[in-house]
């Protein structure tokens, strides 16, 4: 694989990392590559790169076979692409904004990967798009902040166990593949990153459940960080305080337990007792 360090080709079209818009460019060639492989794991794998920038990724992905879909929504990064890569038909540009990108319709019938160097300000978001029902997905591959990365993998009773951790748990495995130093990109950002292999379950398992009363119930019951469950389900107005009660103790969930001590199938149960009550509530 021929590494094209980032920093050559800022120089050669006359451009410079916009801050503003966090751009840092990934110059490990050895991090290239190793996400490159691990994206491509067949000939023609078709990978959807979000933020493809310079194309230091897009190059490796087509080096080891990919089909690439390029989402970039720098005009200036679009034109670096079409220039660098205009013999390639193995590849798609895409000048679209990642956070709203239709990857469902670009993966189509053959689940593909998504990958890419998420920005802090959307990775919340783009996390969420994965998770969407029937997405036609092999795997994510994302660089994330460390902290974040982190907090996909907190166990029960981690502090930085959160309702995205679960949310993301009851449909997949993760996996920090490796670690990196701000030495490793172009402008060095102030923070550490890691790169998260985020893997499809066979079964979410959430099962049959509705994935957003699932979702909902997560999100309800990390209403108010370090309280009380049962508090924090009553503050975030998922239902009658009776409703919550009687899902409680239907599920066997101790009313003062905190969120983040519970595993994520807990949260399953929780949500099936509160989907039975609400459409059998008590009689007064």
């Amino acid at each position: 694989m021929i590494f094209v360090d980032p920093r050559a080709v800022l120089k050669r079209h006359g451009l410079r990392a916009k801050r503003s818009w966090g751009q840092n460019f990934l110059v490990s060639a050895g991090a290239v590559e190793r996400i490159a492989r691990l994206c491509v794991d067949q000939p023609g794998r078709h990978v959807v790169e979000i933020g493809a920038g310079l194309g230091t990724l897009t190059n490796a992905l087509l080096a080891v076979g990919g089909r690439v879909t390029a989402v970039e929504r720098d005009r200036d990064l679009c034109r670096v692409l079409s220039s660098e890569f205009e013999q390639s038909d193995m590849l798609t540009i895409e000048e679209e904004d990642a956070a709203t990108f239709d990857y469902r319709s670009c993966l189509g019938d053959a689940p593909g990967v998504i990958a890419g160097n998420l920005p802090y300000q959307i990775t919340g978001l783009i996390l969420r798009r994965v998770m969407e029902p029937n997405m036609p997905l092999v795997r994510a591959v994302f660089m994330l902040q460390l902290e974040v990365a982190t907090r996909l993998k907190a166990g029960i009773d981690d502090r930085e166990r959160s309702a995205l951790t679960v949310m993301s748990d009851a449909r997949f495995t993760s996996k920090i593949v490796m670690r990196l130093p701000p030495t490793a990109f172009h402008p060095k950002p102030k923070v550490r990153s890691a790169v998260v292999d985020l893997t499809p379950r066979e079964e979410p398992l959430f099962g049959n459940i509705d994935p957003e009363k699932f979702d909902m119930t997560v999100k309800a019951a990390f209403h108010n960080r370090r309280k009380m469950i049962r508090n924090s389900l009553v503050a975030s107005g998922i239902g009658s305080t009776e409703i919550i009660d009687t899902a409680l103790d239907a599920a066997g969930i101790d009313p003062q337990v905190r969120a983040e001590k519970l595993p994520t199938e807990t949260f399953v149960t929780l949500t099936q007792a509160l989907i039975d009550t609400d459409d059998h509530p008590s009689e007064q």
